[in-house]
């Protein structure tokens, strides 16, 4: 019975804490992501002005790519932790 009761407290205390997991990578992407907007909008505005010099742009494109690749590795996380805590809840149901 201990054993069953030790095994059921371990599966909660590890549910909870991917939640808190997920929930500060759901912020971290929101943040992301809108950063990624602020250096789209930056780099249009910088396309249309032409006193924009062309070492800005390339380093704000360089920018909004470092921001794409960062944002996907967060989604890949999110996704890898999405399936755990499937796993989890199948193991523990």
């Amino acid at each position: 019975m201990k054993k069953q009761l030790d095994v059921i407290r371990t599966g909660f205390e590890e549910r909870t804490t991917w939640t808190a997991e997920q929930q500060a990578l759901s912020e971290e992407i929101a943040q992301t992501e809108s950063e990624l907007t602020q250096v789209r909008a930056s780099i249009d505005g910088m396309s249309n002005d032409p006193t924009t010099g062309m070492a800005k742009l390339v380093r704000a494109t360089v920018r909004e790519a470092e921001l794409q690749a960062y944002l996907k590795g967060l989604q890949f996380k999110g996704n890898l932790q999405d399936r755990h805590v499937r796993v989890q809840s199948e193991v523990y149901a």
